[in-house]
């Protein structure tokens, strides 16, 4: 299968959980971008909150622009609890895609 060369491959894949009330100004953003995601709600951590887990899946040249798009619309309050300091408005995780298929 040869690959469409108007189509940028996708070299990184990343995931970021961030907050489910800034999940749409990010989601937004990477729209407004022309960067591909998927939007997966989920639950977890110290707090048992709502938040979002994001795959964004970009070549090594967009992923700096990626973070920034989620770094500028995450919300200024961090997510902290009895016990906790840092901030903590999300996390982003940048991996390798192997492999990437349009199907």
């Amino acid at each position: 299968m040869q690959q469409d060369p108007r189509q940028a491959s996708v070299d990184k894949l990343i995931v970021a959980v961030v907050r489910n009330d800034d999940a749409n100004k990010i989601v937004d953003e990477l729209v407004k971008r022309r960067i591909g995601n998927t939007r997966i709600n989920t639950a977890g951590g110290v707090l048992r909150r709502g938040n979002v887990t994001l795959l964004i899946g970009v070549p090594t040249h967009q992923v700096d622009e990626a973070l920034e798009a989620i770094r500028e619309n995450v919300s200024g309050q961090p997510l902290t609890g009895s016990g906790q300091t840092g901030d903590n408005r999300g996390v982003a995780f940048v991996l390798d895609a192997g492999r990437y298929v349009r199907v």
